[in-house]
């Protein structure tokens, strides 16, 4: 006498997906790959900061993370629209010296590359300014995995206080955690 069976259909690749989505470990994740996004849109309408010749906090420009792996990077977006510079028909030649530190406890460190500064020309020689969005990125290596508030800092050189959102729109900043070995030479 003969016994037959038949043996459930499986798919491998199925199963696996089924098992593992949403719970892989950020440490089995391959290098590159995003753990985590965070992000905070600054939505309130004509922001206007007043500037002296030291850095600054720019009003609700920040992001929170707290790092999965303390060998991650962070790269962080900044997107800020609609500046302006203050149009009273100053002449010359004004900026907006922009920096993105990080806050960790009670510590604050700049993360722009080499330390520097990223500038906004905002006028020049003209009683209009400039309106405009601006877009920065840049990486960090915080070695930690407590929480970090990265925050876009403002001085001016000249005498243009900033303007921002003045026309309804949004500006943001963006923190990806991205895997990465620890070697900050990648």
């Amino acid at each position: 006498m003969a016994v037959g069976y038949s043996r459930p259909e499986y798919n491998f690749r199925e199963g696996i997906n089924r098992n593992f989505a949403d719970t892989i470990p950020p440490e089995r994740m391959p290098l590159g790959s995003i753990i985590q996004v965070r992000h905070h849109a600054h939505l309130t309408s004509g922001q206007y900061v007043s500037l002296s010749n030291s850095f600054a906090d720019v009003t609700g420009m920040f992001v929170n993370i707290t790092p999965k792996l303390p060998s991650s990077r962070i790269l962080i977006h900044v997107m800020i629209n609609s500046i302006y510079g203050n149009l009273g028909g100053v002449g010359g030649t004004n900026y907006h010296h922009f920096r993105i530190v990080k806050q960790v406890n009670d510590r604050t460190d700049n993360v722009n590359a080499m330390g520097g500064k990223i500038d906004a020309e905002i006028q020049r020689a003209q009683s209009q300014g400039e309106h405009s969005g601006r877009f920065y990125q840049v990486f960090d290596f915080p070695k930690s995995t407590m929480e970090l508030t990265y925050k876009l800092q403002a001085y001016e050189q000249g005498s243009m206080d900033l303007l921002f959102n003045d026309t309804g729109s949004s500006s943001s900043m963006t923190a990806y955690e991205i895997r990465s070995t620890g070697d900050e030479r990648e």
